[in-house]
Parts: C-alpha cells; sequence; structure tokens
C-alpha cells in the first residue's frame, strides 16, 4: 500500500520530507524544490496569471537560483541587508554544490509566471515528474490537467442547488483531495504524512487550515492512517473544550462589530432568502 508526504513549507517540519524512505512518496508544491532532495509529484494549481496585479506593481526581484536543481532565494531589491543574506545563501549552495551552476541579480517577473519569478517556470519547464494544473501548460512538457470534474464528482459536496463542489482553500488541499480520490479509485494508501503543513500565521491559513483539518478527517474515516511529524504539529491539536479551557471565552462590548443594516432595517449578512423574503428575521 502506498504512503505520501504532502510536503509545505513550514520550517517546524519540513526538513522531515527529506528524511523519508524512498517507499515514501513525495508531492511537493509551488517553490519547494528548493528544499527538497527528491519528489514524485508536483503541484502549481495556481492560474498563470496568478497575482498578476502584485507581479506588475513589484516589477522585479533580488534572486540568487542555481540553473541545476532550481534552488533559489528571493529579496527585495532595495533591502540591502535581505539581498546580502540571499548572496551568502547562494555562494552557500555553490560551495556545497560546485557542480552546479549557481547565478544572483535581478529578475523581471511576468504576468504569466503563476506570481512567481522566471527561474520558477524555467524548473517547471525541465521537471521530470508529472506536474499537476489547472490546465496544462505547452511550456512544461510534464505538466498534468488535475481531474477536477472527477475528484469533484466522487468528493464533492452538495451545494444549495445540488451541484457538488469540492471544499479547497490551499494546495495542500488540491493535494490531499486527488489521494483520496485515488484511495478511493483503488490505489489504497495506508498513511499520510504532512510535513511542514502547520497553517500557523495570517489572514490566509486562517482560512486555509480548518479545511485541510477537514480533509484529514475525511483521510481517517476512510482507513488511512496520519502520521504526524516527529516534533509535533499543531494540526488537529487545539485543547479540549470545557477540560483544557475551564473558563467561556469572553468578548468585551466595546470589541464587538457592529451588525451593518440595510436601508429596510435588515443585517446585510447571513441572509437566506425565499420569494423574496429574508428568513429567520423576526417580522
Amino acid at each position: 500500500m502506498r504512503k505520501i508526504a504532502l510536503v509545505g513549507f513550514s520550517e517546524m517540519s519540513r526538513h522531515w520530507a527529506n528524511e523519508m524512505t524512498d517507499d515514501v512518496e513525495i508531492w511537493g508544491i509551488n517553490e519547494a524544490h528548493t528544499f527538497l532532495k527528491r519528489y514524485d509529484r508536483w503541484f502549481q494549481i495556481h492560474p498563470r496569471n496568478w497575482n498578476s496585479n502584485v507581479v506588475t506593481e513589484k516589477g522585479y526581484t533580488f534572486t540568487a537560483h542555481c540553473n541545476d536543481c532550481g534552488w533559489e532565494q528571493t529579496a527585495k531589491p532595495d533591502d540591502n541587508l535581505a539581498v546580502r543574506r540571499v548572496q551568502l545563501m547562494g555562494q552557500k549552495h555553490a560551495n556545497e554544490n560546485p557542480e552546479h551552476e549557481v547565478e544572483a541579480g535581478v529578475a523581471q517577473f511576468s504576468t504569466d509566471g503563476y506570481g512567481r519569478t522566471p527561474h520558477h517556470l524555467r524548473w517547471l519547464t525541465l521537471c521530470k515528474v508529472p506536474v499537476y494544473m489547472q490546465k496544462v501548460d505547452e511550456r512544461i512538457p510534464a505538466s498534468v490537467a488535475y481531474p477536477f470534474a472527477e475528484v469533484t464528482e466522487a468528493l464533492g459536496l452538495p451545494d444549495i442547488n445540488g451541484t457538488k463542489r469540492l471544499y479547497l482553500t490551499s494546495s495542500p488541499a488540491w493535494q490531499i483531495a486527488l489521494a483520496l480520490y485515488e484511495h478511493k479509485m483503488g490505489q489504497t494508501i495506508s498513511e499520510i504524512r504532512t510535513p511542514g503543513i502547520e497553517m500557523l500565521i495570517g489572514s490566509e491559513y486562517a482560512r486555509q487550515k480548518p479545511c485541510f483539518e477537514w480533509w484529514l478527517g475525511m483521510a481517517m474515516g476512510m482507513g488511512i492512517e496520519w502520521v504526524r511529524p516527529p516534533n509535533g504539529t499543531s494540526l488537529l491539536s487545539d485543547g479540549i473544550y470545557a477540560i483544557d479551557y475551564l473558563e467561556p471565552l469572553k468578548v468585551e462590548a466595546e470589541m464587538v462589530t457592529p451588525v451593518h443594516v440595510s436601508a429596510d432595517g435588515l443585517p446585510y449578512v447571513a441572509i437566506v432568502e425565499q420569494d423574496g423574503k429574508a428568513l429567520g428575521i423576526p417580522e
């Protein structure tokens, strides 16, 4: 049976991925090739013009990159300390890998490079394992269209109109959904491991973490063992209500966000309508 490691970027546990035995499949995302020693599948599920407005505004970045293995580090060009740090990291990589070609300098962003540097796109074009994307990219020979319709049909949740849709809020969610789809289709998985996936800091992760934890619960419900990083994880590990927390959470009155109402006195949000009438609102 298969063992799969879904690799994220958290430095708390991502190094664990490089300690896996050869019988564990390594599934990487985005720019994780900068630290992964091996990998069996890749996921770049962003559209070509991802963050195009930000990319256009930033324009360029300072980068140290390896033309052989894909290693890369970047810094804001006007941050002299950060630039110097990246230069030193590039030199360190060159010293440790004398057969590799390492370069450093300013790189221009493009609006069709998945929101990343041209060097990431170049690495994708040279990647030898399947690269799962929303659509096949003719520039990337190993690109594979993610079987979105099939995964949705197998694992999607019915929307209020009955149409199935997937609950996906992050790249790791796309990964685990594909893994569970393959498991359901007979490619049995015994373990899922999560090196580098924590989703702890930032508003984006606040939306992403519950979704990934839901998929972990789905995996365990299907008989797949979730193997945690040996140094622990924040996933599925909050305190036990009424045992670890003995006092109810309190919200100070001045901290409560006021409810904004429309001209007819009804709240703007959380309204379900039927025949033009708001439900759940007192007459």
